[in-house]
């Protein structure tokens, strides 16, 4: 299990700037979307006039981060971690070998040993949704990761995590058939890279391909009796099935139509043959279809965040009239037929910090917040109201809790007693990085911010 803190995306600075892929819509179009605003449920609960109330500045929060990480490439050799002092956090990686050459690693979070226990994580073992998630935070904060200490640490990952299915996964040599969160989101944060560094033509190529490989999979979306279906946890390209339960007997489900679909829009909006445009467009419409009729919340996790984005960028640019407030409404509400208390949690932590607006388990005094979640939330209820201006209203009063109350995760926001280290460490003596989590009360205190043991 995860110990210690973790490299938590800074998603976000994504409210700063949402390009590439992701235009303004035009204002005659805005002004007509924006007849009458709609209300979300939780949101509604929560403060309009932030009690607690302090300015966090998170681009500069996500630049400074940068620099903490990337401090490993100003010396051209690797250099194990120093137990004491966490340093250097990222490393080099010359034993992956991709194509593309020398490569880069960042750790799960701060502390992570290697599977002997001694060390940091090795190289070659690192996760894409830590490292493509830090690139694209850096990148939105204003970063040109393409051009920093003289390297490009874009091109660096064309092809690192491009496993033998020819697929974007979590992990270099991976393959597919465990879980929907690890194998649809590197590729969607592969994808939103691309739309920030166009330039990459070999990034271009792999969204493309590994577009046309779900293309090819989604007739295959099927339950036992043959209908279509996406209530599996994934689906191995290997044998071109739904997997319903892991190597262990466990079975969930994460149904996965937004995600999937809006890594069919990125291929859409890269693609140039109009036959290639239109596959992605009717695979798109295929997913939201299905997610569209179902009325059940089947909320799991970060790749479900995806859902009234797709909904809205389907009905703004090809006339669908997908649901978006429904869509919305399942991810803030905590009644969701997978994981039950999983939504937006509320309520006053005490100690001058509440929970409004985190995402993570709602459970009153037992709630437990996420930093990653709560940032990447952001990262993509942004673009949403450039589609759907219905909704700014709303959206806009969960920013202002959000980014209020994730002061919770940051070492230097909370008391000493109340974190798990004690305060930030020598490396990041400004305390950049976060905790991964905070709960509302543990060991005594109230919030404690946290690792995820």
């Amino acid at each position: 299990m995860k110990k210690g803190r973790v490299l938590s995306i800074l998603f976000l600075c994504a409210a700063l700037a949402v390009g590439g892929f992701l235009p303004f819509p035009s204002a005659a179009r805005a002004e007509t979307a924006a007849s009458g605003q709609k209300r979300l449920r939780s949101v509604s609960r929560m403060e309009t006039l932030v009690s607690n109330y302090k300015y966090l500045d998170y681009k500069t929060i996500a630049k400074k981060q940068d620099e903490v990480l990337y401090e490993f490439a100003k010396t051209p050799q690797y250099v194990p971690m120093n137990a004491a002092t966490y340093a250097p956090i990222g490393y080099w990686d010359d034993v992956t070998k991709p194509a593309s050459g020398r490569t880069f690693g960042l750790p799960s979070y701060i502390g992570h040993k290697d599977a002997s226990g001694v060390g940091s994580w090795e190289p070659g073992g690192q996760e894409s949704i830590t490292v493509l998630g830090q690139l694209l935070s850096a990148t939105y904060a204003g970063t040109d990761k393409a051009d920093q200490y003289g390297y490009d640490f874009i091109g660096m990952l064309s092809d690192k995590y491009v496993g033998p299915e020819g697929l974007v996964l979590n992990r270099p040599n991976s393959m597919t058939g465990q879980t929907f969160w690890y194998e649809l989101q590197p590729q969607i944060l592969y994808s939103r890279l691309y739309a920030e560094y166009r330039v990459k033509a070999a990034m271009r190529n792999q969204i493309l391909s590994g577009a046309d490989k779900w293309v090819t999979a989604l007739p295959k979306f099927k339950d036992p009796d043959g209908d279509v279906s996406f209530k599996f946890q994934s689906f191995s390209f290997e044998r071109q099935q739904p997997v319903y339960a892991d190597a262990l007997g466990r079975s969930w489900s994460e149904p996965c139509q937004g995600g999937i679909a809006n890594l069919l829009y990125c291929a859409y909006m890269s693609a140039d043959d109009p036959a290639k445009k239109q596959s992605y467009l009717n695979a798109m419409a295929f997913c939201m279809d299905n997610l569209d009729a179902d009325n059940q919340n089947g909320y799991y996790e970060v790749v479900q965040d995806y859902n009234p984005l797709a909904a809205a960028l389907m009905n703004f640019h090809f006339g669908k009239e997908y649901d978006v407030e429904k869509q919305l409404n399942y991810i803030f509400d905590t009644d969701s037929t997978q994981r039950p208390d999983l939504g937006i949690i509320l309520g006053d932590w005490g100690g001058g910090f509440r929970g409004d607006g985190l995402m993570g388990s709602y459970a009153g005094n037992a709630s437990y917040a996420f930093a990653m979640n709560t940032f990447h939330l952001g990262s993509v209820l942004a673009p949403v109201v450039k589609y759907d201006p219905r909704f700014s209203e709303d959206v806009g009063r969960w920013f202002l809790n959000a980014s209020n109350n994730a002061k919770v995760f940051f070492p230097n926001e909370v008391p000493a007693a109340n974190q798990s280290m004690g305060g930030p460490f020598l490396t990041d003596s400004e305390g950049t990085i976060p905790y991964e989590g905070a709960r509302a009360s543990y060991n005594g205190k109230s919030p404690y911010a946290t690792g995820d043991p």
